[in-house]
């Protein structure tokens, strides 16, 4: 597992199947986490220069957890506490405080279940910008609230904080948010 950076016409349309997940190196209302480019979007105007950041692992297991993993509330929460809310830095992604051996019994592969699921609900839904003739894609995480949920509920019994604080991730990220 590896974290580089790429440029978004360098996103290969298997991306997925290759154990890859990119975060947009800059955000605002939510983290842009996203395993592939939709495919109708590939072949027309040109990217944003930007890089994306790049995270490699080692089978898709790890992808989808990560990605839910950098979907989750929690994570939202420690890129503003942990960063600035607005970039996302290579260092904040690699010291979150989760891998496989933070959880226990099957929790790892239900993460990777819930990673799979949200990413299955918000990739048809991208948000395509354009700015000075080039385009930007994100991908809300907003689409399946009980998938988040979820998500967020096994990262909090992995770091062994009362259940409860989801309803404080939850306000943290209307107040945000809106």
């Amino acid at each position: 597992t590896g974290i580089d950076t790429c440029m978004l016409d360098e996103i290969e349309p298997d991306a997925a199947r290759r154990s890859i997940v990119f975060v947009g190196a800059t955000a605002y209302n939510f983290l842009n986490v996203f395993r592939a480019l939709p495919t109708d979007q590939i072949e027309s105007a040109p990217f944003s220069r930007n890089p994306v950041l790049s995270l490699q692992f080692d089978g898709e297991r790890d992808a989808s957890a990560a990605f839910a993993i950098l979907s989750s509330r929690l994570a939202f929460w420690l890129w503003h506490v942990e960063g600035d809310g607005f970039h996302v830095a290579r260092q904040l992604l690699a010291e979150l405080p989760f891998d496989r051996s933070s959880f226990e019994g099957g929790a790892w592969a239900r993460l990777a279940e819930a990673g799979a699921g949200l990413w299955e609900a918000i990739q048809a839904h991208p948000v395509v910008s354009l700015n000075k003739g080039r385009r930007t894609i994100a991908f809300r995480p907003f689409r399946n609230p009980r998938l988040r949920d979820e998500i967020d509920r096994l990262l909090l019994a992995a770091a062994g904080v009362p259940e409860t604080f989801i309803e404080e991730l939850k306000r943290f990220e209307r107040c945000t948010v809106v």
